[in-house]
């Protein structure tokens, strides 16, 4: 990301300041919240105006035979688009 002359002059001058655009001031927080969903496994998590919805299920399946005493773990990850131009909406692909 490219920040150009005069926004670099703008952080400079208002951290100098003391200013922040949200209206915080130098070393405040942002506010934290986490708050469990209706359902198992529901979560959301909020830093400011910044929001995450967390959903985390698992099912119980049989082993492979030939190795009876081993797991599987698999993680599925699904990101909005608004968090990144590049990401695109919905599950990604299965890896093969």
């Amino acid at each position: 990301m490219t920040v150009s002359a005069n926004e670099k002059a703008f952080v400079v001058t208002a951290g100098l300041a003391g200013q922040r655009v949200d209206g915080r001031r130098p070393f405040d927080g942002r506010r934290l919240a986490l708050k469990l969903g209706p359902k198992d496994g529901v979560a959301e998590a909020s830093l400011g105006r910044t929001r995450v919805l967390a959903s985390a299920t698992a099912t119980l399946g049989a082993p492979f035979p030939d190795r009876p005493n081993e797991g599987q773990v698999q993680f599925l990850v699904e990101m909005s688009p608004m968090g990144d131009p590049a990401w695109e909406a919905g599950r990604p692909p299965e890896a093969t």
